[in-house]
């Protein structure tokens, strides 16, 4: 009985793990879209450029957004990697 409490509890740690890390994905990828958004509609507002480099401005605002959804799951990870040092080291 005493191992089914424990396998649960691990269990629900790591659901609120899980459902903790699927929050900030969906934060970052909120904050990589809100940064591309501009450059995007600049992008193919612009109806009098060529075709290549619509794609080429296009390109760069998405990989923007994507650099900045990154930048905010590393900075994400990193923080649970010091959380879970300090927990280390009161135990």
């Amino acid at each position: 009985m005493k191992e089914d409490n424990q396998s649960r509890s691990i269990l629900a740690g790591i659901k609120l793990e899980f459902v903790k890390f699927v929050e900030a994905y969906m934060i970052a990828v909120k904050k990589g879209a809100e940064t591309a958004k501009t450059d995007i509609a600049d992008a193919v507002d612009k109806r009098d450029q060529s075709y290549d480099i619509g794609i080429v401005k296009l390109s760069k605002a998405i990989k923007k957004g994507i650099h900045c959804a990154m930048e905010y799951m590393v900075n994400y990870c990193l923080e649970v990697m010091e959380q879970v040092k300090e927990q280390q080291k009161k135990e």
